[in-house]
């Protein structure tokens, strides 16, 4: 209730924002909706489930909250883990999309209700199909708004009690241990409000005491499982070579691909930038406390802005999620207060424009006839082909002919980790995401580590050995590369001989007597 009244919004508000994530993220309730990373996180929480150790007997090298969120889901929710998933996303963008409008209506102190930049916050991350997954950004929003919220809140003298600052200390930890990246955003909205407020020992001794506090529990739950080694090696020292090095060997992404992310929020980006400059030069003509909220969203937009570049050439679209909050900032106040009326109503509609085709894409795609009559218009490998080849995924066949040659155990040997979690096997080796075994490969292959110095120790034997600890039933190789990996390491794999499910080329394990 009290986010509402900061919002200057109703309890029915939240119900029509709430029934707008429900509508705009249905792509995520589709049973061909299965992306590469919440397929990983996923495969992750799977493997969790069969007792395994998170970073020693199960590669993945995200922040350990995120993984730990998707296990508990796994098991609470077994085979319904993508609906909940999915229901949990509808939530919590719901409540980031609250908290965006009542930062955007708080900054003039008036008592309009506009509830607009809430309904653009859902439309903007709810694009089909990728920002449609539950990812660390969608899921660091909240905590990160209301992290902004607190300082907020001391900032400009509405909580006095330096206390609550424990809270904001906290909110990092999680934010940090969910997303090292957004550590970026926390640190420079930290030191706009360390510039716009009194400095105070005690505050910021508050702000680490609630920090540390909250890294101090997810290391003792690492201790404690047998984690907190391999979490080292591969959850941090692995990550900074990844930053380290801006891609993986082999990735053709380039700095071009912002060029890409344009065609989808070009105009509130744009305006967005127009803004930032219009409020620099309206700074000093701003009341005390509008100075201090706008200085603590610009902080956030540079922040985001170092958050995005920090990753190299790995542009991905989910990384301007975290920007989404300040971009509407800027972008509610200019079309609202700078604009006429009329023009303001053009921009809005502007910007909703690649929005909507890409929700009509999707819907198009579920209708042949429609779908058949677009496809000559769209280049090959575009959003629709994409979506449609997604679509007409159906493993039932080929989950049906493993279980009838026996097979208990599989491991994928391709970058599709969705494929464990359409035919219902727990991956069968430590890397769940076969793309990390394939950059580490390709690290050592190529003598990287020069520029990998912190994680190059093992060897290329030890890389491959980790690939079948147990030896699952069954290889699926729809790319080839485990036949390459068989004749390059005939010892290891000499056990398997070559057959075919449908289309699909598939090793299954020889029998000792075989």
């Amino acid at each position: 209730m009290l986010i509402l009244r900061d919002a200057r919004l109703s309890p029915l508000h939240l119900l029509l924002l709430l029934l707008a994530a429900v509508i705009l993220r249905l792509p995520s309730l589709d049973a061909a909706f299965l992306p590469q990373d919440q397929s990983v996180y996923h495969a992750v929480a799977m493997r969790l489930a069969e007792g395994h150790a998170l970073y020693t007997d199960t590669w993945e090298h995200k922040p350990p909250l995120l993984l730990w969120l998707y296990a508990g889901i796994y098991q609470l929710a077994g085979e319904y883990t993508r609906q909940v998933v999915a229901i949990l996303g509808m939530v919590l963008l719901t409540f980031a999309a609250l908290l965006t409008a009542a930062l955007c209506n708080r900054f003039r102190n008036t008592s309009s209700r506009v509830l607009w930049p809430a309904f653009l916050f859902l439309v903007y991350a709810s694009e089909p199909w990728y920002t449609q997954e539950l990812n660390a950004e969608l899921l660091l929003l909240v905590p990160l708004l209301l992290l902004f919220k607190l300082l907020s809140d001391y900032a400009l003298e509405e909580s006095t009690r330096w206390q609550r600052l424990f809270w904001v200390g906290l909110l990092a930890a999680i934010i940090f241990w969910t997303k090292y990246q957004a550590l970026l955003i926390v640190l420079t909205c930290i030191l706009g409000f360390v510039l716009i407020t009194p400095l105070r020992l005690q505050v910021l001794f508050t702000l680490f005491a609630g920090f540390m506090l909250g890294s101090l529990v997810v290391v003792l739950v690492l201790h404690l499982g047998g984690n907190l080694m391999g979490w080292w090696q591969l959850g941090l020292l692995f990550n900074l070579d990844y930053w380290l090095m801006g891609k993986n060997p082999g990735d053709g992404t380039n700095w071009w691909s912002f060029l890409e992310y344009l065609k989808i929020w070009g105009v509130p980006i744009l305006v967005c930038v127009v803004a930032f400059l219009r409020m620099r030069g309206l700074y000093f003509g701003l009341a005390i406390r509008e100075r201090r909220q706008e200085t603590l969203m610009a902080f956030w937009l540079v922040g985001g802005g170092l958050a995005l570049l920090q990753g190299g050439q790995r542009m991905y679209l989910h990384y301007f999620l975290l920007l989404l909050p300040p971009v509407l900032f800027y972008f509610h106040w200019f079309v609202r207060d700078q604009l006429p009326r009329i023009l303001s109503t053009v921009v809005v509609l502007l910007s909703l424009l690649v929005p909507a085709f890409t929700h009509a894409s999707y819907y198009a795609a579920r209708v042949p006839q429609l779908y058949s009559r677009l496809e000559p218009q769209i280049r090959p490998g575009g959003w629709l082909q994409q979506l449609h080849q997604t679509l007409e995924t159906d493993p039932a066949p080929l989950r049906e002919a493993l279980k009838a040659q026996g097979v208990r155990s599989i491991w994928v040997a391709a970058f599709e980790p969705q494929w464990y979690i359409r035919l219902g096997f727990a991956p069968a080796t430590p890397y769940v995401n076969f793309n990390m075994a394939r950059v580490r490969m390709l690290w050592l292959e190529e003598n990287l580590r020069a520029r990998a110095p912190f994680s190059g120790e093992e060897t290329l034997e030890q890389v491959y050995d980790a690939f079948i600890q147990d030896p699952p039933d069954a290889v699926l190789d729809p790319q080839g590369y485990f036949a390459e990996m068989r004749q390059r390491i005939y010892w290891l794999y000499r056990h398997y001989r070559p057959d075919t499910v449908g289309h699909m080329p598939l090793w299954l394990r020889a029998q000792p007597s075989e």
